[in-house]
């Protein structure tokens, strides 16, 4: 996945979005000019969602003084929708819905990563340092998932109104041709393209074997299916379109220790260690601790002497504030312990460890 990824969220593929792109492609990459008796001028393209008041009023130029259109002039009506997964084409993606989210960008959150490489640090070492020789296993990563799209066939009229065959022929020769051999191109509005096809058949009709007085009128419909993808409800979405995440961190946390009074032996490695008072007479805890470290190995064997499997242990740093430090703790036999530090512990002695047993 690419770390770096910018999404435009000023735009989002709409149904209204795909209307604008069929008529932009309309009206200004086919850009279809015909011949007129004031010589070759630009045919209008109109969308005829507005109704027939408001266009009289605000769009004269379209009609005469007796409300009828005034050829040549192509409309553009959007006539119905199909919603089949059967339907695929090039840039057709099948993804698998999971929460109807997919994720996009994967990058490391550089700031929060080294924090804990620092703090792990400074928990070992006593201070802040650039050349750790461990390797931190806290990374934290910066994810991207945004709404995945939904792909629907909208299916557009066209329809192109002529008062002569000279018109009609002008007209409708660039949708043959523009395409080449194939019915298929591509309209693009606000960064998203989209596919379209051109039906085959173009629907012809006409007046003129009519003897009656009316004008000659030529009519060619023209249906274009365009494959969308749609993203999001639009206004009615309630969630954001693309959400920003990072993973968890496992922190361990230190465990709590038992209080417990001590009494001091002539032993400086042996003490005995009485419970509350509501256990006292009935067991003696020995603690017994033991300072490791010899600046190479990373596994070390103590040896306790106190026949028993059911200790407590505890590894501490021997500098600083003597923090509490995780090791992996095994137990070979009911006289010794193996700590395993993970990385080589690099300073003698550096580590003490408490057994309560």
């Amino acid at each position: 996945m690419a770390e770096n990824i910018n999404i435009d969220l000023t735009t989002v593929a709409t149904i209204e979005n795909v209307d604008f792109a069929i008529y932009d492609w309309l009206d200004k990459e086919l850009n279809i000019f015909c011949s007129t008796k004031d010589g070759s001028k630009k045919v209008p393209t109109l969308w005829v969602t507005p109704e027939r008041a408001y266009q009289v009023k605000n769009n004269r130029e379209f009609r005469d003084f007796g409300g009828a259109i005034n050829p040549p002039l192509v409309t553009i009506e959007r006539m119905s929708y199909e919603k089949d997964q059967k339907n695929a084409a090039t840039y057709y993606a099948n993804l698998p819905p999971k929460d109807n989210r997919h994720l996009i960008a994967k990058r490391i959150n550089q700031k929060k990563t080294s924090e804990f490489a620092n703090a792990d640090f400074k928990r070992k070492f006593g201070e802040v340092g650039f050349l750790s020789p461990r390797k931190n296993k806290k990374i934290v990563y910066q994810y991207k998932s945004m709404l995945l799209p939904v792909y629907v066939f909208v299916t557009y009229s066209i329809n192109i109104f002529t008062q002569f065959q000279q018109q009609m022929n002008e007209i409708i020769q660039p949708f043959l041709t523009r395409t080449g051999s194939r019915n298929y191109f591509l309209i693009e509005r606000d960064g998203y393209k989209y596919e379209c096809f051109i039906q085959p058949n173009i629907e012809t009709k006409n007046n003129i074997s009519s003897m009656e007085e009316e004008e000659r009128k030529y009519l060619s419909t023209i249906t274009i299916k365009v494959l969308a993808n749609i993203i999001s409800d639009g206004a009615n979405e309630k969630d954001s379109i693309v959400k920003t995440f990072e993973n968890p961190v496992e922190v361990k946390l230190p465990k709590e220790g038992i209080i417990v009074s001590l009494r001091e032996q002539e032993d400086d490695t042996k003490k005995n260690i009485l419970l509350p008072s509501e256990f006292e007479g009935t067991k003696i805890a020995v603690k017994k601790t033991f300072q490791f470290g010899n600046g190479v190995d990373s596994v070390y064997v103590i040896t306790h002497g106190l026949n028993t499997r059911d200790l407590y242990v505890s590894v501490r740093e021997n500098f600083g504030d003597f923090a509490r430090v995780e090791a992996a703790i095994g137990f070979q036999n009911l006289n010794s312990i193996e700590i395993d530090m993970g990385d080589p512990v690099l300073v003698a002695n550096s580590y003490v460890v408490t057994l309560i047993g």
